[in-house]
């Protein structure tokens, strides 16, 4: 692969793989649940399809459509008919290690020529003090696993390491009492965040975690997988060192124990902005935005700080080889057991490029400079491959042998950063945009304005149960009568006309456009909302109004009932006073009270959230928009550069 330096700066938005660390984790939490599970935004490289492959000879059911997974568990897992292949994935084997262990089968877990040569004897030696029996090659893969049944154990382990400590967690739910495992420091704490949000016998206090037996499988869970940040950082480091550029990578997990090498570069000179966006699972994510900056200075990274960022070393060695100065890198002789000697591989990475390094055996010193062209082997390391396009992007250009393996977790990269770096009206896939909040938010404008700048269809849920309210009322239902107001639902025939950029809402062959919008109808409206057969009944409508994809919809829940998967979630609002006074303006100012209307807005806020049937709450995929202080171009524009992000996923 030729890779020719860039000449122009990256701009824009990128929307990122879920995370593999997590995707990795969701599946074999979900194969312990006792009912289905689903995972969205799930990591699609190569590690993550090693997982599922098996999880499903184990007996667990995995559908997957593009990005979602649905995961039902088998009542127990059964032994598998050939080896359990892993592939490259040494958290696929770690993990089913720990998984397996004790769950009264038999398995042999095999891997690549490089998965097989990394050691296994620090997975092995933990689960030994649980009872497990397992038995290794010369203490590497294959590995065979036998049926014994575990005791409760207190595992203090040798090394930090958030693979083992995790392997550990899961075998522990199958002693018979209450285990600990302490950490010689603090690892990565995907394990103990996503197990306690799914309700297993898991917490943590310091540097011990407790986790209890699996007396009861918990039950199934939905989880949105953010952005995988590993990735995100040869975003960061590049956006960094290119002259210019100003990039923002959209819903990022921005967990603690994964954002290390955030601190490193800033320390370095970097300009990184980091925004929290929202929760899912236990995770908080965001959006990172990177400007460029003209100079980066050399830093130290050693000790606990360089194990937290474990897996963006070799991403933070190529900036530290643009960097003034001297860096040194150490504490991280773990990267020698990775899917290449990362510390070797990395070492002969800058070299190429003409950068001095020195090696150690638990890290590098890196002399910075200008990198030059270079000849490099990505040794197939999916991080080396991807560190490698960041050199040669920002650098002097390369030619790298074996790139294809940045497949494993980032196999889009290049395209992405082609994108970035020009001007190209090139679209992705149309999705599904759901858009929610409460009255008065400014929904349907920014939905109608963003259908338009999409060229998608605008489904304005608000007007199909106005629609309802209209012809009940006009037909003398009562809107009490559920049964009645159903039967109407079921036989609603509503449709939207665009002409000249106004939308029409047509009832049968009647233009109602105007006589929906009446403060009785929206009342009205809120009313027939509350009845769950009504909702149900139009939720079929809804879902044909927008097809499938190239559609915005707006409501109050459409992100987390009619489209729980809509690839792009928001959740606008606005202080009260302001949302009423919007509402004042639309109705004229002289008929009704500003008074009158907050005070009915804030009625209809407590409808809608204490309702029965599918209330008023944010989903937790939903960027969250507050439109108090913005103008409706801006909360416009916003959206909008994110729907093109998402759409090239």
């Amino acid at each position: 692969m030729k890779i020719s330096p860039l000449v122009k700066p990256l701009l824009g938005v990128v929307a990122l793989p879920g995370d593999k660390s997590m995707s990795h984790r969701a599946l074999m939490f979900a194969s312990l649940c006792q009912s289905a599970s689903e995972i969205r935004h799930f990591g699609q490289g190569a590690d993550n399809q090693a997982t599922v492959q098996c999880l499903r000879a184990l007996g667990v059911r995995i559908d997957v459509t593009g990005e979602d997974s649905y995961i039902l568990p088998p009542a127990h897992f059964t032994s598998p008919r050939a080896p359990l292949d892993c592939m490259n994935s040494g958290t696929t084997m770690r993990l089913l290690m720990g998984l397996l262990a004790g769950q009264n089968i038999h398995a042999t877990l095999i891997g690549d020529e490089s998965l097989s040569r990394r050691p296994m004897s620090r997975v092995v030696e933990p689960l030994a003090q649980f009872g497990a029996q397992i038995k290794t090659e010369r203490n590497h893969a294959p590995i065979e696993i036998f049926s014994h049944p575990l005791h409760a154990a207190n595992v203090s382990l040798k090394e930090p390491s958030a693979q083992v400590k995790s392997s550990v967690m899961l075998a522990a739910l199958f002693a018979e009492n209450e285990s600990t495992v302490v950490e010689p420091e603090q690892t990565r704490d995907h394990s103990e965040r996503m197990m306690q949000a799914f309700g297993f016998p898991v917490r943590r206090d310091s540097k011990r975690v407790h986790v209890g037996s699996l007396k009861k499988r918990p039950e199934g869970f939905s989880f949105w997988v953010p952005a995988d940040v590993s990735s995100a950082a040869f975003w960061v480091v590049l956006a960094t060192l290119v002259p210019g550029s100003d990039v923002t990578i959209i819903d990022v997990g921005l967990n603690p124990t994964r954002l290390g090498f955030v601190d490193v570069l800033k320390r370095m000179g970097a300009s990184i902005e980091m925004i929290v966006r929202g929760k899912s699972g236990g995770e908080t994510w965001g959006d990172l935005r990177v400007r460029a900056v003209s100079k980066l200075l050399a830093t130290n990274l050693v000790g606990h700080e360089a194990r937290l960022a474990i897996d963006e070393i070799v991403v933070l060695a190529v900036a530290m080889a643009f960097a003034q100065g001297r860096s040194c890198i150490a504490g991280v002789q773990d990267l020698r057991h990775k899917e290449s000697d990362r510390i070797e591989s990395t070492a002969a990475m800058l070299r190429a490029a003409q950068i001095n390094v020195e090696v150690k055996p638990d890290g590098l010193v890196i002399d910075g400079g200008r990198p030059q062209r270079a000849h490099i082997d990505a040794h197939g390391d999916h991080r080396i491959a991807l560190a490698a396009a960041v050199l040669a992007c920002a650098g002097s250009g390369a030619e790298i042998d074996g790139f294809d393996s940045a497949s494993v977790s980032y196999g889009n990269f290049l395209p992405d950063v082609r994108r970035l770096s020009e001007t190209s009206d090139h679209r992705g896939h149309a999705i599904t945009v759901a858009i929610d909040g409460p009255a008065g938010a400014g929904k349907s404008t920014v939905a109608r304005l963003l259908s338009q700048r999409l060229g998608y269809v605008y489904v304005d849920t608000g007007a199909i149960y106005r629609a309802l309210a209209w012809l009940a009322l006009r037909e003398g239902i009562a809107m009490d009568d559920r049964e009645a107001l159903t039967r109407v639902a079921k036989n609603l025939d509503v449709r939207f006309e665009s002409t000249a950029g106004q939308q029409r809402v047509l009832c049968g062959d009647e233009d109602v456009t105007t006589l929906i919008r009446t403060p009785q109808i929206s009342q009205l409206a809120s009313v027939v909302s509350q009845h769950p057969d009504v909702r149900q009944a139009l939720l079929d409508l809804q879902r044909r109004l927008a097809g499938n994809g190239g559609a915005v919809l707006e409501g109050r829940d459409i992100g987390t009932v009619v489209f729980p998967s809509a690839q792009a979630k928001f959740f606008l609002d606005a202080a009260p006073h302001e949302r009423a006074r919007r509402r004042y303006d639309q109705l004229g100012g002289d008929k009704a009270a500003y008074e009158e209307v907050l005070r009915e807005l804030s009625d209809r806020d407590q409808r809608d959230k204490s309702r029965e049937a599918a209330p008023l709450k944010i989903a937790v995929d939903a960027v969250c928009l507050d439109s108090t202080a913005l103008d409706v171009a801006q909360v416009v524009n916003e959206i909008e550069r994110r729907v093109r992000a998402k759409e090239r996923l």
